[in-house]
């Protein structure tokens, strides 16, 4: 199996830390199948339980002192995902980690939903929309603390979630050195990709993904 650097660091950091954490999503799918990250990835996808926020938290002076930027975004007043930008080198991969709580016996965790331009060509709204959304975007995606929640934010994206049994993530095992998965990560691979052994050439993340639900957390539980 082959780990880059950026995985092989992240993950060696998180478990010195004692962080309950788990390679996931299109990281744990190329790891699995193909042995490797897949080719078109730019990112590591990684999850862990929100209890072990404090403990993350000890360790972002050094992710920032291995020259990444953290960024966080919340929901509700409640932080639930940090992305770490490599902040020089253009090689290195950004870590994307979720932070997954607990309702009605599965895991989940706000994700974003990009709206698409409710104008079309060549009405003079649809291009007005699309320069105010590549505004918002390039202010707030660099935003370091985010709630989206907020205006001007949800005049582009609403707030879906991710929502997976929680079995999935209540027993971790090591494929190999420091990476921490499902242990029943063949099951979790199937839940989420279906027939995840095969390489999709037309994939609908939001729309595939059997782990998304496309409604808002709070219309699922009383979250």
């Amino acid at each position: 199996m082959k780990i880059n650097r950026e995985l092989a660091w992240i993950t060696g950091l998180m478990r010195q830390k004692g962080i309950r954490f788990w390679v996931d999503s299109g990281t744990l799918l190329g790891l699995v199948r193909d042995g490797k990250l897949l080719a078109h990835d730019h990112d590591i996808d990684m999850g862990m339980w929100a209890d072990d926020r404090s403990l993350l938290e000890d360790i972002l002076p050094e992710v920032q002192k291995n020259g990444y930027r953290v960024l966080s975004r919340s929901y509700r007043g409640q932080v639930y995902r940090y992305l770490f930008i490599p902040k020089r080198d253009s090689n290195r991969l950004l870590v994307d980690l979720n932070l997954f709580r607990i309702a009605e016996g599965h895991a989940w965790c706000p994700l974003i939903y990009p709206k698409g331009n409710p104008y079309s060509r060549p009405h003079p709204l649809y291009y007005l929309f699309g320069a105010v959304r590549f505004m918002i975007n390039y202010i707030f995606e660099r935003a370091p603390n985010l709630e989206v929640e907020r205006w001007p934010w949800t005049l582009i994206s609403r707030v879906y979630a991710w929502w997976v049994p929680q079995e999935f993530f209540r027993e971790l095992i090591f494929l190999e050195a420091d990476l921490s998965v499902p242990k029943a990560y063949h099951e979790y691979l199937q839940y989420r990709y279906g027939q995840w052994e095969v390489p999709q050439k037309e994939w609908d993340f939001y729309r595939q993904d059997g782990g998304i639900r496309r409604i808002c957390p709070a219309d699922l539980f009383d979250g």
